[in-house]
């Protein structure tokens, strides 16, 4: 989580430039970090046969979701067919620990120009 730091009412411009800075900085190091975080996105169908046609680039290892609703069982692609791999997935909660909230940037009052 990025360390940000507040700035002061009774500060001059030069010192509070450093504060805004350095906590730009540090904000832009968290969604550095957000950017690089790996995703998968697998499309939900009813059936492997409609994922068949709809899929016209199938590749080896490409998951998919087969059901009618979520979390769903994750299918992978082997080459030749799409096999069960004896997960789910799809699970619409998100986690949202460790990432910079309202109260790390502080209060707007406390911001002097």
């Amino acid at each position: 989580m990025a360390n940000t730091s507040q700035i002061k009412t009774d500060t001059n411009w030069q010192e509070a430039a450093g504060t805004i800075n350095a906590n730009f900085s540090a904000v832009n190091t968290e969604l550095e970090g957000l950017r690089m975080t790996t995703s998968v996105k697998m499309p939900l169908f009813s059936s492997t046969s409609e994922a068949d046609s709809a899929i016209t680039n199938k590749y080896v290892g490409r998951l998919i979701l087969v059901g009618s609703s979520l979390p769903a069982p994750v299918y992978r692609w082997n080459g030749s067919s799409w096999v069960n791999t004896g997960m789910t997935g799809g699970n619409a909660e998100v986690a949202l620990t460790d990432y910079l909230g309202y109260n790390d940037l502080g209060d707007i009052n406390e911001v002097t120009i």
